[in-house]
């Protein structure tokens, strides 16, 4: 039987901490002690673990071993097929595959585009550290740790990108941003419908995305474009050590 946490390497050297997860959804209380256990054995600072938000009992015991809740993670889903996917409308602006010299301003884009997340909920972790691993996850997401990335150019300025995956016939949407100065005028209407085409023309015919509860303005954006949520997990972390602001330490 394999073990029912995780080491997480990049995280721990991101942030500078030992930090691990739990890699089921469900857990009983042999389960918890026993993670818990090789937790302090192994000096881990912060646990990870996405739960079930339909299992009570599982609730309870992350509740009753002092896990603090910091995001309600909401998947949603999109069908796709050759009767809701059309070529791509004519925009003010152009949707294109990602190019090098794209990549500084995305960053820029990214480190300020993500704070409803649950790290930014989580005081424990430091803003700028926040703000710097999205600025990494999209430039990595360009570097090919993506299936694709496509941006919004504007007068030969990117104001906006969405970075795609391929997870064997199902497409799933990493992240999306658009500068602060260029929402509510359809960029990112016009990455998701450019996204769809995409992954429609490379035989994918369902697609996914995961957003935060709190985050209403995205989950009505994506309801908008054809999404509907089909599950709902609750982020909780744990702090060992590490975190003097914290209450469960």
């Amino acid at each position: 039987m394999s073990e029912p946490y995780q080491y997480l390497n990049w995280d721990s050297e991101f942030f500078g901490l030992r930090i691990a997860k739990l890699i089921k959804s469900q857990l009983n209380s042999t389960t918890m002690a026993e993670t818990l256990s090789w937790c302090v054995q192994n000096s881990i600072d912060c646990l990870y673990f996405l739960a079930d938000s339909n299992d009570q009992a599982t609730i309870r015991l992350a509740e009753d071993n002092r896990f603090r809740l910091v995001d309600l993670r909401m998947s949603m889903r999109c069908q796709i097929d050759s009767n809701t996917v059309s070529p791509q409308p004519n925009y003010d602006f152009t949707i294109r595959p990602v190019e090098t010299q794209d990549i500084n301003r995305l960053r820029s884009i990214a480190r300020s585009s993500f704070t409803l997340t649950r790290f930014y909920s989580d005081s424990c972790f430091p803003r700028e550290k926040c703000d710097e691993m999205y600025d990494v996850w999209i430039t990595r997401s360009c570097q090919g740790y993506a299936d694709q990335v496509l941006v919004a150019i504007h007068n030969g300025v990117p104001h906006g990108f969405i970075s795609l995956h391929l997870k064997s016939e199902v497409g799933e949407i990493g992240i999306i941003g658009v500068s602060r100065k260029t929402r509510r005028v359809g960029i990112g209407r016009a990455l998701v419908e450019s996204a769809l085409y995409w992954y429609h023309s490379v035989g994918i015919r369902q697609v996914i995305v995961a957003t935060q509860g709190k985050n209403y303005r995205a989950q009505n954006f994506f309801q908008h474009n054809g999404f509907d949520v089909y599950n709902m997990h609750i982020w909780y972390h744990k702090w060992f050590s590490g975190c003097s602001n914290d209450g469960n330490s």
